[in-house]
């Protein structure tokens, strides 16, 4: 299926969707105001959960814009100070355990289910409503998973653990449906790019602003792991690669400058979080960049390449014992290869040797079908007791690749790593088409964020993230719609100079 223009998508034109928009907008705030000052805050709330639930039926893309913002932004370790503290946005894998726990629902779920009834009824008015190559690879994987929680159920496991274990694998089919319903043109790349950027220029500003006022003068009062993220560092190395990519691929002057100063930010943000984690994903990322640039354009590669290679060396030599913010690059590095330094915790990689040890043990003693979700898994070598602040400890190991053969059984190990290789195939060969500058880009950044997301999987519980795998579902959607348009996939003006090549033999014969 095609992409489609605005007047195709809509019965009315664009200016009137945009007027209508805003006056909705307004409506809203006026009405919410209001209630605030007659009746007071409960009422407003009130009021204002319902107009929020409203627009985002009506208005499911802009809904789409403001959900994936908020999971860059609101969190624990956001870095900013009005979101510092915990938000019920989304709730963790850590809430609602013990005797008389129940399933309950978060805004962000709830805020997917109408936005999916908003982009059903959309269709209904526009018959193109589409499924997209990743969504039976996707739905396969999910049926896997809940079959695996049901079976973990009914064979003495707990039915609400269970679903807090595969509670943000069930996020990528929805986010997944609604991005590939929901962006359909180059204009919502654009505000894409416009939307996210800010929201990671905001999270990267806040992280500089809590190194500089807390960290720097000393006035710490935790430790810096819960100071910062995971997240944040990945969604930070994301915006590098998307400068990255505009500074290879960008047209002229403007669109080159445009991602330098956000991809400065974060490139100081991921230097200032000192997590490792983000610092393989970038430097990952990158090397994905560069096998793109390889088959794309050979000879720019092979021109800027030696320079790079040569100030990674350098660098690397400079900071390979460094223990300050330089040097995290060089730790990640010491780190892929297996040669931490004297001063690394060894205490924590003792700690992953004896898990990897269990979770390879559970693989062995049940390889085809698993143990089924909600059960802890057997230690037979004993770990530390971390439940006081990792109430799962017993039932999601930090590697949650294997965690998903260990629980879940081969036919999801198998259905998850296809997805996830068949998805970055897929991005990288859109990344080198002679598409459109921008669609090329974001093509680059989605195989990226599948990678990382993979790495962040396989080291420290990336696959239980209530914010990574909704931005994996919703790269996976970008991905299928880039493929979907092939209006874009030609540079300006080759598909002109082909036509004159083709007809220049027959204007010489007249």
């Amino acid at each position: 299926m095609t992409a489609l223009s605005a007047r195709e998508l809509s019965p009315l034109p664009l200016r009137q969707q945009q007027s209508i928009g805003i006056i909705l907008a307004l409506v809203i705030v006026l009405a919410v105001g209001a209630a605030l000052f007659v009746v007071g805050w409960p009422a407003a709330a009130v009021l204002g959960a319902f107009a929020l639930g409203t627009w985002l039926v009506v208005r499911p893309r802009h809904g789409l814009y403001a959900m994936l913002a908020s999971v860059v932004i609101v969190t624990g370790a956001s870095g900013l100070p009005v979101v510092k503290t915990a938000t019920p946005m989304y709730r963790g894998i850590d809430d609602l355990l013990g005797p008389g726990a129940v399933v309950t629902f978060s805004p962000l779920e709830l805020g997917m289910g109408l936005m999916i009834l908003g982009t059903l009824l959309q269709s209904r008015h526009t018959h193109s409503l589409r499924l997209g190559e990743f969504f039976w690879p996707l739905a396969l994987l999910t049926g896997i998973l809940l079959f695996g929680l049901v079976r973990g159920s009914r064979t003495g496991g707990d039915s609400v653990i269970a679903f807090h274990e595969i509670r943000a694998l069930l996020y990528l089919l929805p986010l997944y449906f609604l991005t590939i319903n929901l962006v359909r043109e180059r204009r919502h790349f654009i505000e894409l790019a416009a939307v996210l950027g800010t929201a990671v220029v905001a999270m990267s500003v806040g992280a500089l602003w809590t190194h500089l006022s807390t960290i720097r003068p000393g006035e710490l009062t935790t430790a810096l792991d819960l100071t910062f993220s995971h997240e944040n560092a990945l969604f930070a190395s994301l915006i590098v690669i998307a400068m990255a990519s505009m500074l290879i691929w960008g047209r002229g002057f403007g669109p080159r400058a445009i991602l330098v100063i956000p991809g400065i930010l974060g490139l100081s943000a991921i230097l200032v979080m000192k997590r490792r984690v983000g610092v393989v994903g970038l430097d990952a990322g990158l090397v994905l960049l560069s096998l793109v640039l390889l088959r794309s354009n050979w000879r720019m590669f092979i021109s800027v390449m030696p320079i790079l290679l040569v100030a990674a060396i350098i660098y690397l030599g400079a900071y390979w014992n460094a223990t300050g913010g330089l040097g995290q690059g060089a730790r990640a590095v010491r780190t892929v290869i297996g040669q931490e330094a004297a001063t690394e915790d060894l205490s924590s990689k003792r700690y992953r040797e004896r898990e990897s040890f269990n979770v390879e043990s559970n693989i062995r003693w049940r390889p085809f079908w698993g143990s089924g979700f909600g059960k802890p898994y057997q230690m037979p070598l004993p770990l530390p007791d971390l439940t006081s602040f990792w109430p799962f400890q017993r039932y999601v190991p930090h590697n949650t690749i294997l965690w998903i053969w260990m629980k879940g059984g081969l036919l999801a190990f198998i259905a998850l790593l296809a997805l996830f290789g068949y998805a970055l195939m897929r991005g990288m060969a859109l990344g080198r088409k002679r598409l459109d500058p921008l669609l090329r880009a974001w093509a680059t950044v989605a195989a990226a964020s599948v990678l990382i997301v993979f790495l962040f999987g396989w080291q420290d519980l990336g696959l239980t993230s209530l914010r990574a795998l909704p931005v994996f579902g919703f790269c996976l959607g970008l991905i299928t719609v880039i493929g979907l348009m092939p209006e874009e996939r030609e540079e300006p003006g080759e598909g002109k100079a082909a036509v004159q090549a083709a007809t220049r033999p027959l204007l010489v014969r007249r």
